[in-house]
C-alpha cells in the first residue's frame, strides 16, 4: 500500500499535463477533468490519513535506493492530516472557480492542478532537496496566478511576490547547499542524526545555514517583519487562488513544525533548539502587527489578507511553546483557520461582485447589495468563525492554544495578547459589516449579478467548519497522538533509515 503516497502528486500532475495538452478549447472537459482529478486526489489524502491514523510511519523510497541516499516519501500523521486538509479545501476552490473565474485568463486548470502538486509534495517528502524542488514547484504556478487575468493592480503586486520569493528560494538553495557540504545528508531523518555529529570547527556554518532555513519557512509562513508582501498580493488575485493561497502559508507553518521537532530540537549539538528563544514573540509581534493592518486596512480582501497572518501568528504561539499540548492546539487551529479563511476570501469576492466595479469591496458608502441576506449570514458566519468567537472551532483552537500556555512563562503575554487582538479584530469585522452592508444609499447596482452557484463551495467550507466543532473531540484526540508522534522523533529516524 506503500505505493499510494506517489498518488497525491502523480494525479494532479498528471491531470495538469494533459489540460496544457488540449490546448486553449475544451473548457468544460477541462473543468469535468480537473474536478475529477482533485476528487480523486481528496479521495486518496482521506485513505492515507485513515492509514496514518493507527501511529504507523510509512515510506516510499523511489528506485530503492538505499537510505539516506534515495529520493523518499514519509506519510505520518501530520503528513495525512495536511493532505486531507488541501484536498478539501481544493476542491471547494476549484467548484468556485468553475463559475467563471477560470475563463479570465489561459492554462488556469494546468496552474491550478500543478499547485496542488506543489503543495502536496511539499508535505509528502523526506529530504531538504526535494522540498525545495516543490518549493518551486507551488511558486512557480503562484507566480503566474498571482497575476492570472492581468490588469495593474496585479502587476505590481506580482512583481513584488515574485522578487521576496526569488530571494527565499536564493537563501533556501544555499542553506542546504552548505548543510550538504558539512554533513553529507539531506534526508530529514539522517539530519537528525548527523547534526548531533557536527564539530566544532563546523558550527558557526552549521548553525549559519539552519538559520536561512528558518528565514525562508518564516517568509513561507508570513511571519513578521517577513509578511509585508503577503497582504496586497492576497488582496490582489482572483477569489478561488485566494482561497487555495491560504493553504500556502500553512507549507510554510509544516516546514518549521517539522524541522523544529525533527532535526532543530532536543539533543542537537549546535542547532539544538535552534528557534526556541524566538518563535513564540515573534509570532505574537506578528499576531498584533496583522489585527493592526486590519484594523487599517480599506478593503474586505486587504482586511481577510491580515486575518490570515493573524491566524498564522496565534498558531505558531501555541507551537512555539514546544509542548504537545501547545502543538496539538495549533494544529486544530491549522484545519479551521484554512477552511474559514478560504470561505472569506470566497465571500469577499460576491460582495465586491454584488457591489458593483466602482465601489467594489472598499470600506465606503455605495449601492446596496443585490443578496443581502445570502450574504449577509455567509459574511456573519465567516467572521464568528474568523475572530474565534463561541461556539464555532475557531474559539475552541484559541480556547486550547490558551490552556496549553497556563504552566509558560509566556502565559499572561500569550493571553493579553490573543485576547487583545481579537477584541481589535471584532472592531474591524464590526467596521467592515456596517459599512457594507448598511451603510448603503438607495440605489441597486444594476451590472452585478446573483451568487447563484458561487455560494455552494461557500456554504460547503462553513459546513466543514460546523463538522470541525462538532467532532472536536475525536479531532483533537488526533491532533493530540500527532503532536506527539512528532515529539518522540525516534520512529520516524527509524522508519525512514531502516526503510528498503
Amino acid at each position: 500500500m506503500k505505493d499510494l503516497l506517489i498518488l497525491p502528486i502523480l494525479i494532479p500532475m498528471l491531470t495538469a499535463m494533459i489540460t496544457l495538452l488540449m490546448g486553449d478549447g475544451l473548457r468544460n472537459a477541462k473543468r469535468w477533468l480537473g474536478g475529477i482529478a482533485i476528487a480523486a486526489t481528496l479521495g486518496v489524502s482521506a485513505y492515507l490519513l485513515s492509514m496514518s491514523a493507527g501511529g504507523e510511519i510509512v515510506t516510499y523510497g523511489f528506485g530503492d535506493w538505499p537510505m539516506p541516499f534515495g529520493i523518499v516519501f514519509v506519510l505520518d500523521r501530520l503528513s495525512g492530516l495536511m493532505l486531507t486538509l488541501t484536498g478539501v479545501l481544493a476542491l471547494f476552490a476549484y467548484v468556485y472557480a468553475i463559475t467563471g473565474p477560470d475563463t479570465k485568463g489561459p492554462s488556469f486548470h494546468f496552474l491550478f492542478l500543478m499547485q496542488i502538486t506543489g503543495v502536496n509534495g511539499s508535505f509528502l517528502t523526506g529530504d531538504l532537496f526535494n522540498l525545495f524542488v516543490f518549493f518551486e514547484i507551488l511558486l512557480l504556478t503562484a507566480y503566474v496566478l498571482v497575476v492570472y487575468g492581468s490588469g495593474p493592480a496585479r502587476t505590481r503586486t506580482g512583481m513584488q511576490y515574485v522578487f521576496i520569493n526569488l530571494l527565499g528560494s536564493s537563501l533556501f538553495l544555499v542553506a542546504i547547499g552548505v548543510i550538504y557540504a558539512v554533513t553529507g545528508t539531506l534526508n530529514m531523518a539522517d539530519l537528525a542524526v548527523k547534526f548531533a555529529q557536527v564539530g566544532a570547527a563546523d558550527a558557526m556554518l552549521v548553525r549559519a545555514s539552519a538559520y536561512l532555513l528558518i528565514v525562508v519557512f518564516a517568509v513561507k509562513a508570513g511571519l513578521f517583519p517577513l509578511y509585508f508582501w503577503l497582504p496586497h498580493s492576497y488582496a490582489a488575485v482572483t477569489a478561488p487562488v485566494a482561497a487555495l493561497f491560504a493553504i500556502m502559508t500553512k507549507v510554510g507553518v509544516y516546514a518549521i513544525l517539522r524541522s523544529t521537532t525533527l532535526f532543530f530540537g532536543p539533543d542537537q549539538g549546535f542547532v539544538e533548539n535552534l528557534v526556541l528563544p524566538y518563535l513564540l514573540p515573534v509570532a505574537l509581534v506578528t499576531l498584533v502587527a496583522a489585527v493592526l493592518g486590519a484594523v487599517s486596512a480599506t478593503k474586505l480582501r486587504t482586511m481577510a489578507a491580515y486575518l490570515l497572518l493573524a491566524s498564522i501568528g496565534t498558531m505558531l504561539a501555541g507551537i512555539g511553546l514546544f509542548t504537545a499540548a501547545g502543538i496539538s492546539a495549533s494544529l486544530y487551529y491549522l484545519l479551521h483557520s484554512t477552511l474559514i479563511m478560504g470561505a472569506l476570501f470566497l465571500v469577499a469576492d460576491l460582495v465586491s461582485a454584488q457591489r458593483g466595479p466602482d465601489v467594489r469591496d472598499s470600506f465606503v458608502a455605495g449601492p446596496k447589495i443585490r443578496q443581502p441576506l445570502l450574504l449577509g449570514v455567509f459574511f456573519c458566519f465567516t467572521l464568528i468563525g474568523v475572530l474565534g468567537l463561541p461556539p464555532l472551532s475557531g474559539f475552541l483552537g484559541k480556547a486550547q492554544i490558551l490552556a496549553a500556555a497556563v504552566a509558560s512563562p509566556w502565559q499572561t503575554a500569550m493571553w493579553a495578547t490573543v485576547l487583545l487582538t481579537s477584541l481589535l479584530s471584532l472592531v474591524a469585522a464590526g467596521r467592515a459589516g456596517t459599512t457594507l452592508f448598511w451603510n448603503t444609499s438607495d440605489t441597486l447596482e444594476t451590472r452585478s449579478s446573483e451568487a447563484g452557484w458561487k455560494s455552494l463551495p461557500i456554504a460547503g467550507l462553513l459546513a466543514c467548519v460546523v463538522l470541525l466543532t462538532v467532532f472536536a473531540g475525536p479531532l483533537t484526540r488526533f491532533t493530540e497522538a500527532t503532536a506527539n508522534q512528532l515529539l518522540e522523533r525516534t520512529p520516524y529516524i527509524s522508519s525512514v533509515l531502516e526503510s528498503p
